[in-house]
């Protein structure tokens, strides 16, 4: 039998490939999918790749049990784009290859994932989760679904706590001298762009964080360490619905996995999620729950000291990604330019609450 090759753009989707891939799902067994239809779903969330909801057309029209919408993953067309995160793309498949079926009810159901490591092309195929209560970057959580985001992270990273034999997972070019060099050209960009509506604080963070990356990524791999999702924020939340509410997340666009602090995840999540006039009102409740959750797991050498040091530290994270990718990935939208000025007054936020500055020139 002639294996159909990966296609590695939407257009190249037939229902020929569909059929061999999906065949093997018992929901798609005996039910030949006929054509498909498709539109693009991630325009102005800050996504780096392509993200498509496939709409499915069987030959017996009788396929009541079948999936209607499947959703595909495809690398980024834009050349600047796909070259920053070649690696991170490959990084998100491998990641699905190796540790979602064994992870809990995080992950999506995944029906494909493949890439091509020298052109950084990725497929990947999951379940439509548009029947899930999506999460808004813009609109920002409540306190019941910040709880429900933290306690499923926490599980999460109970299952990979202190975990040894995955080296893998770290994305290949995210070491210090090359995050260094990136942020400092990023910095000036994203100065140009956002200096006029950003603190004097967070002007001065930006000019003087490249320094001491190298310290803050050292500090970030000491045990205890896990494997984090690394872009925990809301448009990549979907909430599981159950009769009595939301029972826990799933989160796509694992990207930034690495092995690395869970707690970094809050901080990230607090930072890009969490409304500015909730951020310390909530922090207390949210890293209980987080050790909750964790003990709940048998992880108990975390302690509460350890853990508000780790989660203020934290916060330099989800900063470095905003400077990055606000200045290198396209917004093309106007709501991706409302994400980056809404995540902007949260950071900025943050950096006068817990004095990130005078953190920084402590390190």
């Amino acid at each position: 039998m002639n294996i159909p090759p990966t296609p590695w753009s939407v257009e190249a989707v037939t229902a020929e490939w569909l059929n061999y891939v999906l065949s093997r799902f018992d929901k798609f067994e005996g039910c030949p999918i006929r054509r498909i239809s498709y539109e693009m779903i991630s325009q102005g969330k800050g996504f780096s790749g392509e993200v498509w909801r496939l709409s499915l057309s069987y030959a017996d029209e009788d396929t009541q049990n079948s999936p209607k919408n499947i959703v595909a993953k495809f690398s980024s067309r834009v050349p600047a784009t796909r070259k920053l995160v070649k690696n991170y793309a490959l990084n998100e498949v491998e990641v699905y290859q190796t540790i979602a079926e064994t992870s809990g009810e995080i992950f999506p159901e995944f029906y494909f994932a493949n890439s091509d490591p020298d052109s950084g092309d990725i497929c990947i195929l999951m379940e439509d989760l548009s029947c899930e209560s999506p999460a808004n970057n813009i609109e920002g959580l409540n306190l019941a679904d910040t709880i429900t985001a933290t306690e499923s992270i926490a599980e999460f990273h109970a299952l990979w706590w202190n975990v040894k034999g995955l080296n893998w997972l770290r994305p290949r070019r995210a070491h210090s001298d090359f995050l260094k060099k990136l942020f400092a050209k990023s910095g000036i960009s994203f100065l140009e762009m956002y200096g006029d509506s950003i603190s004097r604080d967070f002007k001065l963070l930006v000019e003087e964080y490249s320094a001491k990356i190298p310290t803050i990524m050292s500090d970030f791999s000491r045990p205890p360490i896990t494997v984090g999702h690394g872009d925990f924020r809301p448009d990549n939340f979907f909430f599981r619905n159950t009769d009595s509410g939301h029972s826990n997340i799933i989160a796509i666009d694992w990207q930034l996995a690495a092995i690395t602090k869970g707690i970094r995840d809050i901080s990230y999540m607090t930072a890009w999620g969490i409304p500015v006039e909730f951020q310390s009102n909530w922090e207390g409740e949210i890293l209980e729950s987080y050790l909750r959750s964790l003990s709940r797991g048998n992880v108990g050498d975390y302690s509460k000291q350890e853990l508000e040091r780790d989660y203020r530290l934290g916060f330099f994270m989800p900063f470095q990604v905003l400077v990055i990718a606000s200045a290198n990935l396209e917004n093309e939208t106007q709501r991706g330019e409302d994400l980056i000025n809404v995540v902007n007054d949260r950071m900025d936020s943050i950096i006068q609450h817990y004095d990130l500055l005078a953190r920084l020139r402590k390190l």
